[in-house]
């Protein structure tokens, strides 16, 4: 333990060093017992069975700050809360929530615009309109409608292509909510990378050349596999999600890492 080498000023948050009565930038008077205060070692926050949030890129690219998660329950986003990261403007106010139950850590979302997305280890089943994340793409899985066309009322078909049936299909979501490119699986399978696949978005720097794929099997049910891409693959979560060390999770831009302490 030592002596803080400095406290934030509660008029300017300015850093006014250790045993100055004043601030520097604003003139404001310290409280006296922030005087007094001692540094603890980062050591000594790590409590067993307690986990810590890691940054690992940020809305500009880079690492930041680690967040210890002590409490029972801890809320993330862009507003006055508890973890809060600023300048991300794919954030709620109130994104996110962290809790422990019976030991174990939880992640849920609190009704996001954008959702909460964890890594998906090996693949996953996705429901209907489910969103996951390739690289820095967003996509979600639909059921594709039934043909609804039909001959007119004198029995003739109209001209048109012809109508490849597909069990599913592949929706690109673009920035401000809009639908891009759709791709129905042929087959069962529908591919997504950078190069030759199904849906290719080469310029997104983070997905790998064959990312991921889709496919549905027997019982009717969609799977998300990641195709040993090096950025991972995330779906969002639907209810809460319980969460292990080494665990990556997407909030809006964040891309954060769980980590536990040992006991």
């Amino acid at each position: 333990m030592r002596q803080a080498p400095g406290v934030v000023c509660e008029e300017c948050s300015s850093i006014v060093p250790a045993g100055h009565q004043y601030c520097g930038a604003c003139g404001a008077e310290v409280e006296p017992e922030l005087l007094e205060i001692t540094e603890e070692y980062y050591g000594v926050r790590q409590v067993p069975g307690k986990a810590r949030l890691v940054l690992i890129r940020g809305v500009d690219g880079v690492a930041g700050n680690d967040y210890m998660l002590l409490q029972a329950e801890h809320v993330a986003g862009s507003g006055k809360v508890p973890i809060r990261y600023e300048g991300d403007d794919w954030l709620s106010e109130h994104h996110a929530s962290f809790n422990y139950e019976d030991g174990k850590l939880f992640v849920s979302d609190t009704e996001s615009v954008n959702g909460v997305f964890v890594r998906v280890e090996g693949s996953a089943t996705l429901e209907p309109d489910q969103r996951f994340i390739c690289g820095d793409t967003v996509f979600a899985v639909e059921m594709t409608p039934k043909d609804s066309s039909a001959p007119g009322e004198d029995g003739t078909h109209f001209y048109a292509s012809p109508i490849v049936t597909s069990p599913f299909r592949v929706v690109h979501w673009v920035e401000g909510g809009r639908r891009g490119m759709v791709s129905c699986a042929q087959g069962s399978k529908i591919r997504i990378g950078r190069i030759d696949c199904n849906m290719n978005f080469g310029e997104d720097r983070h997905m790998s050349p064959r990312h991921a794929s889709l496919s549905m099997g027997d019982d009717g049910a969609v799977r998300l596999h990641d195709d040993n891409s090096t950025n991972g693959v995330f779906a969002q979560i639907q209810e809460p999600h319980e969460l292990q060390d080494g665990d990556y999770l997407m909030l809006g831009r964040q891309l954060l890492r769980v980590e536990f302490t040992k006991a």
